[in-house]
């Protein structure tokens, strides 16, 4: 299911929220998605000096954690994540994206 904009992945609050396409215009979008606590990784590469706006009194308030990750091997952790959605420890038609 897409994200319609801001007020809907408000509703969601969610524990973690990925962003793995690299769009600067949804770095704001995913880190407002998580819940007080959450945390929300950033995986996508984007261009060269790429810029994402920061709410500073949100994610001090709601101690929102911004994390960067890098580093997957698709080959290897590709399989390992369908045998999790098959095993039902992960189910992809509730991620939203």
């Amino acid at each position: 299911m897409p994200l319609n904009g801001l007020k809907y992945v408000q509703e969601i609050s969610a524990d973690i929220a990925v962003e793995a396409l690299g769009k600067p215009q949804k770095f704001l979008q995913y880190r407002q998605s998580v819940r007080d606590g959450g945390k929300a990784v950033m995986i996508g590469l984007t261009r060269a000096g790429a810029v994402g706006e920061v709410d500073i009194n949100r994610l001090v308030r709601r101690k929102v954690k911004v994390i960067g990750s890098y580093g997957a091997w698709a080959r290897q952790d590709l399989p390992k994540l369908v045998k999790l959605a098959e095993t039902g420890v992960f189910n992809p038609s509730s991620a939203a994206s």
